[in-house]
């Protein structure tokens, strides 16, 4: 699907973490949905867009790691020198990071 490609363009994020920005989709059903093998679901739809506008705003999602949805809360992780992810730090709330 266009729009997904268009989308990790935009929002300067490969395909696995555009995975963990939306929530509990799957790396491989990015790559699915960019080669139009699966559709989105409305769910991911409306993340996606939600995304892109807080992108737009001017919200730096780029660099973040990971959304709760219900919480509308952005993180980022601290990682130690091993890569692990050792703690994990809000950064952005608010309205606009809330979906159903």
């Amino acid at each position: 699907m266009e729009m997904v490609t268009d989308a990790g363009d935009v929002l300067r994020v490969s395909d696995n973490q555009l995975s963990k920005l939306l929530g509990k989709a799957q790396r491989h059903h990015v790559s699915e949905w960019r080669h139009g093998k699966r559709g989105m679901s409305q769910k991911f739809t409306a993340r996606l867009n939600k995304l892109l506008v807080l992108r737009i705003r001017g919200q730096p999602v780029s660099t973040w790691d990971e959304i709760d949805w219900d919480e509308g809360i952005a993180y980022i992780y601290e990682r130690s020198g091993s890569g692990r992810k050792d703690r994990r730090y809000p950064v952005a709330t608010g309205r606009g990071l809330r979906s159903g």
